[in-house]
């Protein structure tokens, strides 16, 4: 769904009193060639160390601001919205689509038959791994095969594929 579009004329928002800093910053290192993250961490670090009165100027230039916004919203008026877009409103979640449980289990890949296979044995030998280390283990010995080396799950993964077919076939034909 497309982004709903600004609108130009609304006011821009209210600017905070570090903004005002910040800007003063930039203009006043404006030939000092600093990029956009020397400049923030600069400034922040600057920001940081000013007592109450040090801000003040920039405070009072916020306030200023706020006021002018709250004027500016008093008289703003927003567009009028179309019915016929699909933009405007509270965007809705997309319903999960409910698995029928007649339905049939989907065939299993080649690399879940040699994991179910090979899992028990890499347990056996370092009960202590975790399941995440099992998993990323198993990964790097199925990478490892070679072609010869995985044809036995092949050829299962193959059946079972064979076995959902048949079952999806007489499972649409039931609907």
């Amino acid at each position: 769904m497309p982004k709903a579009k600004k609108d130009p004329n609304k006011p821009k928002g209210v600017k905070s009193a570090y903004i005002f800093f910040v800007e003063a910053e930039r203009a006043e290192n404006e030939n000092a060639n600093l990029n956009f993250a020397e400049l923030s961490k600069s400034c922040g670090a600057k920001w940081a160390e000013m007592d109450d009165e040090d801000k003040a100027p920039y405070t009072k230039k916020s306030e200023k601001d706020r006021k002018r916004h709250q004027d500016e919203m008093r008289s703003y008026q927003p567009p009028a919205s179309d019915s016929d877009s699909d933009d405007d409103g509270p965007k809705r979640k997309k319903k999960k689509k409910t698995k029928d449980p007649n339905a049939p289990k989907r065939p299993t890949t080649a690399y879940f038959f040699f994991a179910a296979a090979r899992r028990p044995g890499l347990q056996k030998d370092d009960p202590s791994l975790s399941i995440t280390e099992v998993a990323s283990r198993l990964g790097q010995i199925w990478r490892g095969l070679d072609d010869d080396e995985k044809q036995p799950f092949q050829d299962q993964a193959a059946k079972d594929k064979q076995r959902y077919l048949k079952a999806i076939e007489a499972y649409n034909k039931t609907l």
